[in-house]
């Protein structure tokens, strides 16, 4: 009996190292204002995404699985952190206000499981190729 506590012990302290902070990083190479993807397959709740810019580089950088899309930022030309949340709903649909003061949507992480998919369309008018990198931070 006593091994089978501590085989249980072992477990648990096993899940909860398991469940943590994890990111992949997407890079998609773009010339002039032409389009290019990456896809990875995640499963978690995101957290935050880093879109580091290219030199001189400026575009539209989209982050979209097959049910919701993540971020859509347009115009980007500096290095940023976002950290995308959507409305949490009703078990009716209906997105969830908290009132007092003001009437407020009530945001929560986005969860993910399959593919994510990054599309960068580049802003650059010229033949110039740059390389747009993305950090995807999500709790597995």
């Amino acid at each position: 009996m006593k091994k089978f506590f501590i085989f249980i012990a072992v477990l648990l302290l096993a899940l909860q190292a398991y469940a943590g902070m994890d990111s992949v990083n997407f890079t998609a190479t773009v010339i002039g204002v032409a389009t290019n993807t990456k896809s990875y397959t995640l499963r978690g709740e995101v957290e935050a995404i880093k879109i580091t810019v290219p030199t001189d580089g400026t575009g539209t950088v989209t982050f979209a699985s097959e049910e919701l899309t993540l971020l859509s930022a347009s115009a980007i030309t500096a290095t940023a952190t976002y950290m995308p949340r959507s409305a949490i709903h009703t078990t009716a649909g209906v997105a969830i206000v908290s009132t007092g003061a003001t009437t407020n949507t009530v945001y929560g992480k986005m969860p993910i499981a399959g593919a994510v998919t990054m599309t960068v369309v580049g802003g650059n008018e010229a033949s110039e190729t740059n390389s747009w990198i993305a950090t995807l931070i999500y709790k597995r």
